[in-house]
């Protein structure tokens, strides 16, 4: 099926404006280009040729792109050894499965580079962490004397916390692998994470937020030269539309170029890729903190209600004023960064937009419906409050009841309280 945007048609091949004598031949390629991470690889490349390097972490949101930044860095430098190990449940598994499968993908990237490997030693089952750290790594060293560095790269290192929160890993391990990098000069580590994970906290001290790459969503331009590299050529408005619908993330990009690819119209391939993202957009909306939701949703529903107008955080407060959920500027302000940093809302104070129109749409069909409510801890406070205050007023009314009639003279002695000592 053939797909039309703003006067260009598109095939699976081939694609040309009316003119005929314009002809836009597309990509063949299957593999998705690497496109707009050209600093970070320079800061990258940069902290691996220092003097002293030992750990850091490159984290993101789902779709960003950090795996295929860390499968880059393997490209960055021939005298690298790279180890890269996508994790995966079964590598976390045990101490004892991981240990055997880092060793196993070091041996590999050893041969890769032609470097000798037949004196590396067998792993000693009995103990395979000092092994790893007494044994096999000084052998490794000699091994790559002429090398620049050995790399491990830990791709979605999120699973490993998962397993030392459930006590599958010993919780000493990640200050185990740091060790091992700073007693190894020529071993680094540098890893990837959901940065949404709950269990990133597990993994301290390997990870600490000084040393974190945080991954960004595309630029306009770059979201231009994605679809560039892989449709050759590509119509300003197609370029337009696919930034302004998927706010830059990679994954939304490169999915509509496939459905483009496949011959969908713009519309049936913007379609498309709104199915794929469902789950990756509740994902967020779930992540989000309570207040974050609260504001959100004040934000889908001026939408909604006027789609061209411009929103403000005064509206969102006024907004808000007339909801069951008020807030002050000072706490929408703080909500408002935190939808910045989530890349939900774009960068820019006044006036307040979505960073895709995909997740607009969303928040549309699915915000409205599902209005913050107050957390089971915080409607326990609540009963409890509630409670008490029953019991107050009943206790007032009790002793209310009980004094004597307005104007009533009585001979009962006024109940006194003792105030300590003797008479």
């Amino acid at each position: 099926m053939a797909a039309e945007i703003q006067g260009w048609h598109f095939s699976s091949a081939v694609a040309q404006k009316t003119n005929p004598a314009i002809v836009i031949i597309m990509n063949e390629s299957t593999t998705p280009p690497f496109i707009g991470r050209e600093a970070l690889l320079a800061e990258l490349r940069q902290f691996l040729n220092a003097p002293a390097t030992y750990a850091l972490s490159i984290q993101s949101m789902e779709g960003m792109g950090r795996s295929a930044l860390l499968r880059r860095i393997t490209t960055l430098d021939p005298r690298f050894v790279c180890v890269l190990m996508p994790l995966t449940p079964y590598h976390v598994t045990n101490l004892d499965t991981w240990l055997e499968a880092l060793a196993d993908a070091t041996r590999q990237a050893l041969q890769r580079e032609d470097l000798a490997t037949a004196r590396l030693p067998a792993p000693n089952a009995g103990d395979l962490p000092r092994w790893l750290g007494d044994v096999f790594l000084p052998t490794v060293g000699q091994h790559v004397r002429q090398q620049a560095r050995v790399i491990w790269l830990f791709d979605d290192i999120h699973l490993m916390g998962q397993a030392i929160s459930e006590g599958k890993i010993p919780p000493t391990h990640p200050a185990y692998l740091l060790e091992l990098a700073l007693a190894f000069p020529f071993l680094s580590i540098i890893t990837s994470a959901d940065e949404d994970s709950p269990h990133l906290n597990a993994l301290s001290p390997l990870i600490q937020p000084n040393h974190v790459l945080r991954l960004n969503p595309l630029g306009r331009l770059e979201v231009e030269q994605l679809l560039s590299a892989r449709l050759e050529y590509v119509p300003p408005a197609l370029a337009e539309r696919a930034y302004l619908e998927t706010g830059g993330m990679p994954r939304q990009v490169n999915d509509l170029v496939d459905a483009i690819q496949r011959g969908d119209t713009p519309d049936d391939a913007l379609e498309y890729v709104y199915a794929r993202s469902q789950a990756a957009l509740r994902c967020r909306w779930n992540r989000l903190s309570r207040d974050e939701r609260v504001v959100l949703t004040a934000i889908t529903n001026l939408l909604h209600d006027a789609p061209t107008r411009e929103i403000t955080a005064q509206a969102v407060e006024v907004w808000l004023a007339q909801s069951d959920n008020p807030m002050d500027t000072t706490a929408i302000a703080a909500q408002l960064r935190g939808l910045e940093f989530r890349h939900i809302l774009r960068p820019q104070r006044q006036p307040l937009r979505l960073q895709s129109a995909l997740m607009t749409r969303w928040l549309l069909e699915n915000a409205r419906q599902e209005l913050p409510t107050v957390p089971a801890s915080s409607r326990a406070a609540l009963l409890i409050a509630l409670v008490g205050l029953v019991v107050v007023v009943l206790l007032v009314a009790f002793l209310v009841a009980s004094l004597p009639p307005a104007g009533v003279v009585t001979d009962a002695p006024l109940p006194t309280l003792p105030l300590g000592g003797t008479n």
